[in-house]
């Protein structure tokens, strides 16, 4: 992402890089930086929070997720509550939030062609083009509200109240008992990272 960040602000003299957080990556982003002669644009912030992050969504153009671990999909709609395209390599968590050229840019592979691409796409879209990025964003941001996904795992916990209602034999009863609750379980922690993100969001922006 870094190399691919390098190759566009080379041919971009008025475009800025920055990164919110600390990590190992930091020392090789800014030599990289350094090495191409574009540190003054580069912008290493540390941790940030509240308004401060808030502040950090507002400023950016385009919010890019290199990370195909770390993909609970809290930050992306952070960013997208912000109205912000989103530009993220394609992996569980992410590829439900991001949808391809309607709020951003899902990316199949991982290298700095494909950043590059990706970042050249958005912001060369026409004023109508780019609000119309930025308006999925917002609305992706509403899907995954505290209020959906409260109603969305509350179903969930209505279905499996009746389903325990009608037990067979005891081994099916076992059975269907345990699958529900990991269905259960699973479901409510993505929704919980969901939420939690968009709550986040929604404070830190107010």
């Amino acid at each position: 992402l870094a190399t691919a960040a390098i190759g566009f602000m080379k041919s971009h003299k008025n475009a800025h890089f920055l990164v919110a957080g600390k990590g190992p990556s930091e020392n090789i982003i800014r030599k990289l930086f350094t090495e191409a002669g574009i540190e003054n644009r580069l912008h290493l912030l540390g941790v940030v929070q509240g308004k401060s992050l808030a502040d950090c969504y507002h400023t950016m153009d385009v919010f890019v997720f290199a990370s195909k671990s770390e993909t609970q999909g809290m930050v992306l709609c952070e960013a997208m509550a912000a109205g912000v395209p989103v530009i993220a390599i394609d992996a569980p968590g992410v590829r439900e939030v991001v949808k391809d050229e309607k709020n951003g840019r899902l990316l199949a592979r991982e290298n700095s062609a494909e950043f590059y691409s990706a970042l050249s796409w958005c912001l060369d879209r026409n004023k109508r083009e780019w609000e119309r990025l930025r308006e999925g964003a917002r609305e992706t941001a509403q899907v995954f509200s505290v209020e959906n996904c409260t109603r969305d795992a509350l179903q969930v916990y209505e279905k499996a109240a009746v389903g325990n209602l009608l037990p067979t034999t005891r081994e099916q009863s076992e059975w269907r008992r345990m699958m529900r609750r990991l269905n259960i379980e699973w479901k409510i922690v993505a929704n919980v990272g969901r939420a939690t993100g968009l709550a986040l969001s929604e404070i830190i922006t107010s």
